[in-house]
């Protein structure tokens, strides 16, 4: 049918938005299927169509990329990878796409470096800036060495420097550990050299890290799924737990980068005089004992290139031979690598886990959710309708349900409406001296309301119920035309009856 919509664009491009809607989609199935259908429908389109369908489905990416969950990171990582995968049928389109968009992300960064409000900050600091930056990222060092897109990996580096040293806040931390992966990730890749130890050295100089924190927390953060922290949590041990595992796991990935390099010894030197002066001034054992492990494996592995050199006969200045090197120590494979392997599988087997756990908690909340509404009566449900709202319930009285019993009707309440005479300056005639006197030698002293002709009752159970949970007690007497007493069998108030004897609590509603 391909061939058929290809004839008709205006058919074609209907179709091709409906299958981005689809490839947006939390189904899997769905998704992939979409995917297959926009390989096929991109080689038969020409470019002006392709360009116009790679945008759209760019577009739709960075939408879908507002919101990020653990349950949502798959959706993520399915559409950023295919989202490469397409733009590498087409590398000159990719190109001018990505200059552009890559140019659109650097006029964020300069708008926000120039005014730093909160509504240009924002323009950075959000999740639809860090996975741009992964999508062009994960396109670069995919198509790695290629003479039309690598111009674009300069440009792109630059912006995430610069959006690390836009706001050095520790409430930002997260957002600096997205970054630094990011730009690891280039660099391990690629092969390019990336300064990045600074700024985890930056973090692991806070005073937060030197010291107990003040506030425990039961609950540990999801750090991939976050780019922000409030003031609150700063306070809280979560914070400082996760700041030491992100420190461990970033510079150990930076690090394996760089671990068969020749001058690794000497990139990792400035990093260990860092790690030992935090050994001395650190006072929690738990974050201690973490750094010592990562000290003693980088002191291995620098142990192991500097025997390694000792048989070098080559000069400084030859980079083939060099290249050759390394390429030749990477085989073995160094300590380093062989450790962040290791480390690398039980990080992922536990981030899936936790997917696992909040796709699992979701189902249970849809289910239950189902249940609860079946056995209040509401049987046919659909699966939209799970995770909608429960309408909220209402109370019927006593009389009201013996007269729908009767009646067969449902009975509607309404707001039942009390007036005073007009001629009374005041609500209440008189209050018993007898009753003033006791309320006057106790320690808690009642306070009377008045209320006008126009105040509205909602019903006697309410006001009976109201009266009976508050405090002291006075008696008060309303008197109006044609007093009467009520008999112990009739209700306590009865609104009808223009004379009330009862007894109130210290704030009194007629």
């Amino acid at each position: 049918m391909l061939p058929f919509f290809h004839e008709f664009p205006i058919v074609s491009w209907q179709l091709t938005k409906q299958i981005t809607t689809f490839w947006c989609t939390s189904n899997e199935k769905i998704r992939v299927l979409s995917v297959v259908a926009l390989f096929r429908l991109i080689t038969v389109f020409k470019e002006e169509q392709r360009e116009k369908v790679l945008k759209l489905l760019y577009v739709s990416y960075v939408k879908n990329c507002k919101f990020t969950s653990p349950s949502a990171w798959p959706m993520i990582d399915f559409m950023r990878m295919s989202l490469v995968e397409l733009y590498n049928m087409d590398q000159a389109l990719a190109y001018r796409h990505g200059f552009i968009y890559i140019r659109q992300l650097a006029s964020h960064l300069r708008n926000a470096m120039l005014i730093q409000k909160k509504e240009r900050l924002q323009l950075v600091y959000n999740w639809q800036f860090v996975h741009c930056l992964h999508f062009w990222s994960e396109l670069l060092w995919k198509t790695h060495p290629n003479p039309i897109l690598s111009p674009l990996t300069y440009p792109l580096v630059q912006i995430c420097h610069g959006t690390l040293n836009l706001m050095k806040s520790p409430a930002y931390y997260p957002f600096t550990f997205h970054i630094v992966n990011i730009l690891s990730e280039i660099s391990e890749k690629t092969g390019i050299f990336i300064p990045v130890l600074p700024y985890l050295i930056e973090i692991l100089s806070s005073k937060k890290l030197l010291s107990k924190p003040k506030k425990s927390s039961m609950k540990p953060f999801q750090w991939h799924c976050i780019i922000k922290v409030s003031k609150s949590q700063l306070l809280e041990s979560a914070l400082c737990d996760g700041l030491i595992e992100q420190f461990f796991n970033s510079s150990l990935n930076y690090l394996n980068s760089q671990c068969h390099t020749i001058g690794f010894p000497e990139l990792a030197f400035p990093f260990v005089l860092q790690l030992k002066s935090f050994l001395k001034k650190c006072k929690v054992a738990v974050y201690s004992k973490k750094v010592k492990q990562l000290l003693d494996k980088i002191n291995e592995n620098s142990q192991f290139i500097s025997d390694r050199r000792k048989d070098v006969t080559f000069k400084l200045t030859d980079s083939e031979a060099i290249k050759n090197w390394e390429i030749a120590v990477g085989q073995v494979p160094p300590p380093l690598r062989s450790f962040c392997k290791q480390w690398n599988e039980m990080a992922s087997k536990l981030r899936r886990n936790e997917e696992m756990f909040s796709e699992e908690k979701r189902d249970e909340f849809s289910i239950s959710s189902l249940r609860k509404r079946q056995r209040d009566g509401e049987e046919d449900l659909e699966e939209d309708d799970i995770l909608k709202p429960l309408p909220k319930k209402t109370k019927k009285n006593t009389e009201e349900s013996k007269e729908e019993e009767n009646t067969g009707k449902e009975v509607k309440k309404g707001k039942i409406k009390t007036k005073f005479d007009e001629g009374d300056e005041e609500s209440f005639n008189y209050i018993n001296n007898k009753d003033l006197n006791e309320i006057k030698e106790s320690s808690v002293k009642p306070k009377i309301t008045y209320f006008n002709s126009d105040d509205e009752f909602e019903g006697e159970e309410d006001i009976v119920r109201n009266i009976n949970n508050l405090g002291p007690t006075l008696k008060v007497k309303v008197e109006g035309k044609g007093k009467k007493k009520h008999d112990e069998d009739e209700p306590r108030f009865n609104l009808d009856s223009p004379g009330i004897e009862c007894e109130t609590p210290n704030v009194i509603k007629l």
